[in-house]
């Protein structure tokens, strides 16, 4: 729900006022009585919004807004949390496309670089900073997000994380539509060259 802009509804209401009745004290004074209380309908109604708005709602609000959508608390401060609820929010909109579920991990981390290979679509974000934590709440809302018999796994390898999700997840993606990555139909990873020829040593589950 967005509201205007809030108004100053007496001064605008006054200034309105026809020019025979400018000069008429007593009728502006009666009209801004019924102004005032309309202010303060406006003020709570701006109030309510705010406080209940993913953006600006805080502390128990906030744990409320990811109940309704099926986010737990994470991270230890209002701002980490706003962003998995904004994240499982897209999550539960996600109609399985390749394209919504890097989105969703470029809000959950920030960056990423992807490759396909055969029957696995395989992307980096661009940090070495995934902890467990970090990695089973991603992997829980991508794996929210995919479609029916999609799956997720995050894996940590040459010390960089890296998230495999299955082809089943992104049925009738255009890979080569995906910004930010490189796609590859080559089904042997160790075919991959360049940034991506180290990655594919043995994999630790995070």
């Amino acid at each position: 729900m967005q509201l205007l802009a809030p108004i100053d509804h007496i001064q605008e209401g006054i200034s309105r006022l026809i020019s025979q009745y400018r000069s008429k004290p007593r009728l502006a004074a009666w009209i801004m009585v019924y102004l005032d209380q309309l202010q303060h309908i406006e003020d709570a109604l701006h109030a309510t919004v705010s406080a209940w708005d993913i953006d600006t709602a805080t502390g128990w609000r906030l744990t409320v807004l990811g109940t309704l959508v099926g986010q737990q608390p994470f991270g230890d401060n209002d701002d980490v949390f706003r962003t998995y609820i904004k994240a499982r929010i897209r999550a539960n909109r996600s109609t399985g496309r390749l394209r919504e579920l890097l989105e969703i991990a470029d809000i959950l981390i920030p960056g990423y670089k992807y490759r396909q290979l055969g029957n696995n679509v395989y992307f980096w974000p661009l940090t070495d900073t995934i902890d467990r934590p970090v990695a089973e709440a991603v992997q829980n809302i991508l794996q929210r997000a995919c479609s029916q018999g999609g799956r997720v796994w995050v894996y940590r390898t040459t010390g960089q994380p890296l998230i495999r999700v299955t082809a089943a997840a992104c049925a009738g993606t255009s890979f080569a539509d995906i910004p930010g990555g490189h796609s590859s139909g080559d089904p042997n990873p160790t075919n991959a060259p360049g940034l991506y020829a180290g990655v594919y040593s043995p994999e630790t589950r995070l």
